[in-house]
């Protein structure tokens, strides 16, 4: 029993350095299209963006293999810093369809679009999670190898966000002038 607890330690370490090492972003951008991203936006007064694929595939998408039971694009758009130490303050997570579109999302309001959300993770203290209030997603451009698109509105709290942190955290996280430009893992 103790053989295997440390042979899973030492796996999980090896995969955590891997992880860190500058050869996995190297990887990752080159199974990404290039590991070329954009991404860009305002949020509560807030300039951010995000100009590399992470090592974690980061500001690239990723879209759910034919014959799944839901055939979408996700990916996560994050803040990117040249110190790969450096956590970003937040991160978006988008779910889509794998098509160009303008979608509306209000709420839980599932007609605008089965399967679209948009999720805004606080990543410092408080942890918050947030969903669309009002939110405006366009996908411009979708090619095999790259998504281009905009998005703006408001999110506010979701449900699983603890009381606690609701008296600490924004209620309401406003987007302005979002954009991405983001590679598409092959």
């Amino acid at each position: 029993m103790t053989f295997v607890r440390i042979a899973s330690a030492a796996t999980l370490a090896v995969m955590l350095l891997e992880g860190c090492s500058p050869g996995v972003d190297s990887a990752v951008a080159a199974e990404a299209g290039g590991g070329r991203a954009s991404f860009s936006a305002v949020i509560n007064g807030k300039p951010i963006k995000g100009d590399h694929v992470t090592g974690f595939g980061t500001n690239s998408a990723r879209i759910t293999p034919e014959g799944s039971e839901i055939r979408e694009m996700i990916f996560t758009l994050a803040p990117t810093s040249s110190d790969e130490s450096a956590r970003p303050d937040l991160s978006l997570r988008f779910n889509f369809p794998v098509k160009q579109g303008t979608y509306d999302l209000m709420g839980t309001d599932i007609e605008a679009c089965n399967n679209c959300s948009v999720t805004l993770d606080q990543e410092v203290s408080p942890f918050a999670q947030y969903s669309p209030q009002k939110m405006h997603v366009s996908i411009t451009s979708l090619t095999a190898s790259r998504v281009t698109g905009t998005f703006s509105g408001t999110l506010e709290f979701s449900f699983q966000t603890p009381d606690r942190v609701r008296k600490a955290a924004p209620p309401i996280m406003h987007v302005e002038s979002g954009q991405f430009d983001i590679p598409i893992a092959q």
